[in-house]
């Protein structure tokens, strides 16, 4: 399908202040920073590096593109806080619900929703002061629809406090790809953020990689700022895979800001082939070099995080890069085979690094099995509409199927939704993003070759992390955010592909 194009939008920014008002504002910085250094110093330095952000806005020629790029670097920076509620109160709101692994309880304001704000804010501004109607594709309907189903679900949830508190996020990346779908981003606002994303892939794949060397565990980014667990969360048992690369708990796990080890490899998964594509298509050598960097560190620290399923998602997500290249005509059916012969001989050669990988904790397959076979029991009791969203584990007792989900979450991210969503709702789910994975793949015919390199990354990351919702659940907030930021990307990237389409010849 077709978008409706937009201009760009240049947003207007205030004139010079005076000097009396710098004077003042400093006076007030510097007044709050020594009261805060009287509390923490790192709370301190993150103070004044907020001012230094909003500085910036105001010296950007592009605002709407600046708050786009700390947006996306404040993803990963799994940062939280509540309001009108304390990890007491979470604890207690967990006890009477009977939860007994962590679940999405209240909503929290995230590190990231401060530039989203921003961004919205700029839309609506345009809306209201420049009347531009709102570009709804139509594809997008179906994540609407998925919402209302699951609001109309959670009327007969045993928990619908819970169904709302997880459709609130929902509702919010609903939103966030409403916005990329209307944002008319510049071409060279695209170019931008291909460079964020790869610049962040780098920078996790190198905190991840030193994570791991130093064992400094999954709470040490965490722990700088002063994080708190509820009771709930410290009772649970990290050996049991979750911080530790044997079941033994002898060795730790390496992550980065967003969190263990697993949520930050699905961070990672369909970053990596973006990197891969950027490093073989993007233009120039400067591109090409930060694509290969960060396809490096970003691969490394996947690997360091010892998430099995991520690990191999990845590598269908990265040996879909090269058939996607050829369905393009990018690179010969030759050079396929050679490629392809290539992986095969590299992947039989791993074969011994490899089994040690996927052995490190093997009770936890026999864990995967069981949450296969029991899930499908639970599902059958209610295949339509389901226990309600985010009422998985409160509709069971952690004594139910032999206390299999006593210890974690099913982990499955299909299985999870049909039995919280019904059938109805994972078939709106998926289908949604069947469309976005379309669209990614229509834009690679684009004759621009970044549009084209970020397309191809796009569709086999989008697929590579479909394979990774075989193994694990995707309800963290962080990741979800990133999963629903590409998909907006994927629109944008649709957009300028649809204004430089592929010659016939080439489709």
């Amino acid at each position: 399908m077709t978008f409706d194009m937009y201009p760009s939008v240049s947003v207007a920014r205030p004139g010079s202040p005076t000097p009396l008002a710098v004077l003042a504002t400093a006076a007030a910085g510097t007044a709050l920073a020594f009261g805060l250094l009287q509390v923490s110093y790192v709370w301190t330095a993150l103070f004044l590096v907020g001012l230094t952000v909003i500085a910036g806005s105001f010296v950007a020629k592009d605002a709407k593109l600046y708050w786009l790029l700390i947006f996306l670097v404040a993803i990963p920076i799994n940062i939280t806080k509540m309001f009108f509620f304390t990890p007491d109160d979470i604890d207690r709101l967990m006890r009477s619900h009977r939860l007994f692994v962590n679940e999405i309880v209240v909503p929290f304001l995230h590190l990231s929703d401060l530039p989203l704000l921003v961004l919205l804010a700029f839309w609506l501004g345009e809306i209201v002061r420049e009347r531009k109607r709102v570009h709804v594709p139509r594809g997008l309907l179906l994540a609407v629809a998925f919402v209302l189903w699951c609001l109309l679900t959670s009327l007969t949830a045993r928990a619908p406090d819970l169904a709302l508190a997880w459709l609130f996020y929902e509702a919010k990346y609903v939103g966030l790809v409403l916005w990329f779908a209307n944002a008319a981003l510049s071409r060279k606002a695209v170019t931008m953020v291909f460079a964020a994303l790869l610049i962040c892939l780098l920078a996790q794949g190198v905190l991840v990689i030193t994570s791991y060397k130093f064992q400094l565990g999954s709470n040490f980014y965490g722990d700088l700022f002063g994080a708190r667990e509820t009771r709930q969360s410290k009772s649970f048992a990290r050996h049991a895979g979750e911080g530790y690369v044997y079941e033994t708990g002898s060795e730790l796990r390496g992550s980065g800001t967003i969190g263990v080890g697993n949520e930050t490899a699905k961070y990672l998964v369909p970053l990596i082939p973006l990197a891969m594509a950027g490093a073989l298509l993007a233009p120039g050598m400067v591109y090409r070099a930060l694509g290969l960097l960060a396809f490096g560190a970003g691969f490394a620290g996947l690997y360091f995080t010892f998430s099995r399923g991520g690990l191999l998602s990845a590598m269908v997500g990265l040996g879909l890069v090269p058939l996607l290249m050829a369905a393009r005509g990018l690179i010969s059916r030759k050079a396929l085979v050679a490629l392809v012969t290539a992986g095969l001989v590299m992947l039989a050669a791993s074969v011994p690094v490899f089994y040690y990988y996927f052995t490190t904790r093997p009770g936890f397959y026999d864990l995967r099995l069981k949450h296969m076979r029991y899930g499908l029991q639970i599902l059958a009791k209610n295949p339509i509409v389901g226990v309600g969203a985010n009422n998985f584990n409160v509709s069971l007792s952690k004594y139910d199927y032999g206390g299999v989900f006593a210890a974690m979450p099913i982990h499955n991210h299909y299985l999870r939704l049909a039995i919280e969503t019904g059938l109805v709702g994972l078939v709106l789910y998926l289908s949604f993003f069947a469309w976005i994975a379309v669209l990614a793949y229509r834009s690679m015919w684009s004759n621009d070759a970044l549009l084209t390199a970020m397309a191809i990354g796009l569709c086999s990351g989008i697929v590579g992390s479909t394979v990774h919702w075989f193994d694990d659940l995707f309800y963290g907030p962080a990741v979800s955010t990133q999963w629903w930021t590409l998909c907006g990307l994927v629109l944008v990237i649709h957009q300028h592909a649809t204004r430089s389409p592929a010659s016939p010849s080439e489709q």
